[in-house]
């Protein structure tokens, strides 16, 4: 299979415009249906406010070694560690520093980048089944049939009944932002690079795109963990089985992998040192597990599965030649996930697996099955004329079928958290009020050291403390990502998380069902997200009765023996509540006085201090 003498891009636009178009639906919707928008962005994925979040603090100006919940700032008195994202530092600064020169926030930041990763991705994704298929049009449909499932193969979106815990809010999930959005086309321009470099026989031009490969794995290793550990699963089994099937080329195949590999190691020797900094608590906020058992039932190993058998039945039925380079590359990306899935038999270290299923592994093994596909289909062409070629009527059925798809999981998750989007929304101009405090409060000044560097915000909505940062440069009691950034170990954010609880007025009782019931939330902020979510790491125990009892017996002591100490550790300066339905604010006030209230919109913001007394 030859590769195309010439990129037609006319038909990889019109697979970006698809895409970008589905992408931005939600946004969209919420455009229109607000009436009055406030500048909010519509969130699909659970995490996707902690990384706005820091986006945020660096537009802001704020170290690479930033907090944005804690409000505690790398300084030369007060040196913070290294997190996940001071160490994947690449996308973050590439969206923020334009950002700051546009004057664009956080927010809008992540509206663009929507738009831009998605119709990168298509891009991206169209040239390298371009080269490899040589034929344009199959290239288009298979962009949308492998961005648009690869929900799907995830087990995710309104297909999570094939499995029994899943999350139903991950549309698109290779548009999480910003990881994997902002780098997620670099993945297939890296496997573009080493594809030609290795089929290239202009030496000098296979050195050229062995150096870009290079160059892109090194920006992948401080861009994603998940991007570029798969990126190197792919490189290690292409590379393998090239060798197996064509020993004839190993010079080339040395030549290219070690130009490529010389970046690489530069690039992991700078990552090394950092790791070597992070915080106590990255291992086990980040769930890494110590294990050797290996992982075959996941479903992008199935499918993986399924596209090597295509391959033996090609080969078998005489349909193919498994030795071709278009062979060997599918067979590759099917083999790249049982690698990434199953590496821990070798290293010993599992990282939330999950990862590999949602953000990569899903698209890979898709992109296998569509390069079977056309061997297959080609030399059945070849045997048969009874056999009806690929014509424009089947791929077009192919792109509808997959756009079609993608709007149904569009709608539903739209559906399913448009209420929540609005709150975030009606939640913009409190946020704003609260930016502009920030100017007279104390917030930046310098000489404000200690713990807690920052005046600190008590949201009795949890919601919303999360989204707080994203907008406003104010710190927060608690967060469900406060852990995420590690200058607060277990056991802070356990203290910080029981006195949100005791100061938003839930009770022994509420908080005695919130764990009989297994809240999400609850769970993760007691014992470990990776123990609120088992499908996060390998091995991960379920939570006791007992330990559940036990906490119950903790909070109910701190609720009876709560004392001025801990009122003030961490101190409050504000407190917002949904003015129709403000909580039981006994406690606090048993500690804090309340100014009047201002009203903003549907909540009242509250700025406190602490009574000379309690009463």
């Amino acid at each position: 299979m030859n590769s195309v003498k010439k990129i037609e891009w006319k038909w990889g636009a019109l697979a970006a415009v698809a895409i970008t178009v589905v992408a931005i639906y939600p946004e969209l919707n919420l455009w229109l249906t607000r009436g009055q928008w406030n500048g909010s962005y519509f969130t699909m994925h659970y995490d996707e406010v902690a990384y706005s979040a820091y986006i945020n603090a660096l537009i802001d100006g704020r170290p690479r070694r930033s907090d944005p919940y804690t409000g505690r700032d790398d300084r030369i008195e007060a040196p913070q560690p290294e997190s996940p994202f001071s160490i994947q530092f690449i996308p973050a600064y590439a969206l923020a520093l334009p950002a700051r020169l546009l004057g664009l926030t956080a927010a809008q930041t992540f509206i663009a980048l929507t738009a831009i990763a998605a119709c990168g991705s298509a891009l991206a994704l169209f040239w390298l089944i371009a080269a490899i298929t040589g034929n344009n049009r199959l290239a288009a449909s298979s962009v949308l049939f492998v961005l648009c499932f690869g929900t799907l193969i995830a087990r995710q979106g309104d297909m999570n009944f094939l499995q029994a815990l899943g999350s139903e809010d991950k549309h698109f999930a290779f548009l999480r932002r910003y990881q994997p959005a902002a780098t997620f086309p670099l993945f297939f321009l890296f496997c573009l690079c080493v594809w030609r470099a290795i089929t290239c026989e202009a030496q000098r031009r296979a050195i050229g795109l062995a150096a870009g490969a290079g160059l892109i794995f090194g920006v992948l290793v401080f861009s994603y963990f998940y991007l570029w550990t798969c990126a190197a699963a792919w490189m290690a089994s292409l590379a393998f089985i090239w060798l197996i099937a064509r020993p004839g080329d190993w010079r080339r195949l040395l030549f290219c992998t070690a130009i490529i590999c010389v970046f690489a190691l530069i690039a992991l020797g700078l990552y090394a040192v950092l790791i070597s900094h992070r915080a106590e608590t990255v291992d086990e906020v980040q769930a890494l597990t110590r294990s050797r058992a290996p992982n075959l039932q996941r479903m992008s190993e199935l499918v993986g599965a399924g596209a090597l058998a295509g391959l033996f039945v090609g080969r078998w039925r005489s349909l193919l030649d498994w030795k071709a380079p278009s062979a060997l590359v599918a067979t590759s990306f099917a083999l790249a996930p049982f690698v990434i899935h199953n590496q821990q038999v070798i290293t010993g270290f599992s990282l939330q697996p999950i990862h590999y299923e949602n953000y990569i592994a899903n698209y890979v093994v898709l992109l296998a099955v569509t390069i079977t596909a056309t061997l297959v289909w080609r030399g059945l062409e070849a045997k048969s004329s009874r056999i009806v070629k690929i014509k424009s009527r089947v791929l077009i059925f192919i792109a509808l079928l997959s756009v079609g798809y993608a709007v149904l999981e569009a709608t539903s998750v739209v559906a399913r958290r448009t209420a929540y989007a609005r709150l975030r929304d009606e939640a913009i101009p409190l946020f704003t009020r609260l930016r502009e405090l920030a100017g007279t409060d104390g917030t930046f000044d310098t000489a404000r050291q200690g713990p807690n560097p920052r005046p600190i915000v008590l949201s009795a909505n949890l919601g919303l403390a999360d989204d707080l940062p994203t907008y406003a440069p104010q710190a927060v009691l608690w967060a469900v990502h406060m852990p995420v950034f590690q200058s607060v170990t277990m056991e802070e954010s356990r203290k910080r998380f029981y006195h949100h609880l005791y100061f938003a007025g839930f009770s022994e009782k509420d908080f005695a069902t919130a764990l009989a019931e297994k809240n999400f939330t609850f769970i993760g902020a007691l014992f470990g997200f990776e123990r609120a979510l088992p499908a996060l790491s390998v091995g991960a125990q379920p939570v006791t009765d007992d330990e559940l009892r036990a906490e119950i017996r903790r909070y109910s002591e701190l609720v009876k023996n709560f004392s001025r100490q801990q009122a003030t550790d961490p101190p409050l300066s504000y407190v917002f509540t949904l003015t129709a339905a403000e909580p039981d604010m006994s406690n606090l006030d048993r500690w804090y006085e309340r100014d009047a209230g201002e009203r903003i919109g549907i909540f009242t913001l509250y700025r406190v201090k602490l009574r000379p007394s309690n009463r």
